[in-house]
């Protein structure tokens, strides 16, 4: 560091709105000529300035700069001690040294209050609500209440005290109540004050009147008299025109309701009959699709007999080395394929696909079908999965997997990584589920014998 400095004073006392000075001495303890920046540093650097901002000294030599501190009259700079840093940074070497002090933040009160509205109405009260701003730079502790000048009105606050931050407002509900009403003549003008009351300080006052209203509206008699008037003329109207016609109506209409109601019942009554003749109707049919049912059952079924099996397979990792002797026979649950050969006479149809990845091994895994010759190439592959993303696969299918006579399904494992130790090797199975069903048979084919249904498991 080639250079040291010193704020004086250290400890300062401005006011918010006002300015505060203090002097930074800088030396330049280098040996060449340098060029000095400086700069306010913290929370204080917003309203401060250094002048002249650059000193240039030799070595050896020494300066001062004049600090000026500007705070202003806002709830944004709280009462409170702020430190303060002033950066001295070198231009020839690239080095910096700070000189720190303490500035003293002093407090003010702004508290401004507003009634809305200034003036209400009402006969019995009046709602006003009063607002308070702490405009000031501390915490407030307000409480709000009312007078007027003859003692003729009551006040309620709510609430009757708030504590405002720095830079917020509170409000305050106040039902303003005299207590003399009056039954008729003009309104009554009734003034008062809302005092706001802060500690260590005078209270706020604030004005707001209420024009007292009569407790019976101008136009409540005139209405009563046109109401009597015209309920005569009801009575009148009722007793002269409207009753003779009434009743008139009133036999008609009657009269009218037992005829509707006797057709409605016959109505009823034919809709009955053709309900029990549709349930005696149904009854019959069910008890013969009963019967159809329980014959087709009987036979065999339509679906045939359920299927399920597990295809297991074996592999050894790619970049393993694998033992001639250990070559597992294929179809084996230790070969890297399992497969299975549907019966000539059989359609394979399989519904729900469950495949197994225990160990979590990486690789690939298919489902093959093809027809079962050594020359047949695959002519489909059913799935194929990639090992890590699964242990567990389970798939359904809404329309079923259909595998011919004849026909084989195989699974194909492809190791590629293991995740586990153990037999280095990797496993994975897949569960078939569905169910078997005969071929279709020609109409000049005989019923083929139980002989000639061959099934090759190989799991």
């Amino acid at each position: 560091m080639t250079a040291t400095a010193i704020l004086i004073p250290q400890d300062l006392a401005v006011d918010p709105g006002g300015e505060a000075t203090c002097e930074v001495r800088v030396r330049n303890t280098g040996t060449v000529v340098d060029e000095f920046r400086l700069d306010v540093l913290g929370q204080a650097a917003a309203w401060a300035s250094v002048e002249p901002p650059v000193l240039r000294l030799f070595p050896g030599a020494e300066d001062t700069a004049t600090v000026r501190f500007r705070p202003p009259r806002s709830y944004e700079v709280p009462a409170a001690v702020v430190p303060v840093g002033v950066r001295v940074f070198s231009a020839e070497e690239q080095t910096s040294a700070v000189a720190e002090a303490y500035l003293r933040i002093s407090e003010f009160v702004d508290v401004v209050a507003e009634v809305v509205p200034r003036t209400s109405h009402g006969r019995r009260s009046a709602l006003h609500q009063l607002a308070v701003d702490n405009r000031g730079n501390r915490p407030m502790d307000v409480r709000v209440t009312g007078q007027d000048p003859d003692d003729l009105m009551d006040f309620a606050v709510r609430p009757e005290n708030r504590f405002i931050d720095p830079g917020t407002a509170a409000f305050f509900r106040v039902r303003a109540k005299p207590r003399r009403r009056f039954w008729r003549g003009p309104p009554v003008t009734r003034q008062f004050q809302l005092l706001v009351e802060q500690e260590d300080r005078p209270p706020l006052p604030v004005d707001a009147t209420m024009l007292q209203d009569r407790m019976l509206p101008k136009w409540v008699l005139p209405s009563v008299a046109l109401l009597a008037a015209a309920a005569l003329l009801l009575v009148a109207g009722w007793f002269v025109l409207l009753k003779p016609q009434i009743n008139s109506a009133a036999k008609e209409a009657a009269q009218e309701v037992v005829a509707e109601t006797a057709k409605k019942a016959a109505n009823a009554e034919k809709a009955a009959q053709a309900a029990q003749q549709a349930a005696a109707d149904a009854k019959a049919s069910g008890d013969k699709a009963a019967g159809d049912v329980e014959d087709i059952v009987a036979a065999g079924g339509v679906s045939g007999p359920p299927f399920d099996r597990r295809l297991a397979a074996a592999d050894k990792p790619a970049n393993q080395d694998a033992d001639p002797n250990d070559a597992p026979a294929p179809g084996s649950e230790d070969g890297n394929t399992s497969e299975y050969v549907v019966p000539k006479n059989k359609i394979l149809v399989l519904s729900d696909l469950v495949f197994e990845n225990p160990q979590g091994d990486v690789g690939t895994l298919q489902l093959l079908r093809d027809d079962n010759t050594p020359e047949s190439e695959d002519d489909g592959t059913l799935i194929n999965l990639a090992l890590q993303n699964f242990r567990t696969f389970d798939l359904h299918y809404a329309a079923p997997i259909e595998v011919r006579g004849g026909q084989r399904v195989r699974l194909l494992l492809d190791c590629q990584q293991l995740t586990q130790a153990g037999d280095n090797t990797c496993k994975s199975a897949v569960g078939l589920t569905g169910f078997l069903r005969s071929k279709p048979k020609p109409d000049n084919e005989s019923e083929p014998s139980p002989n000639d249904e061959q099934t090759q498991p190989s799991n």
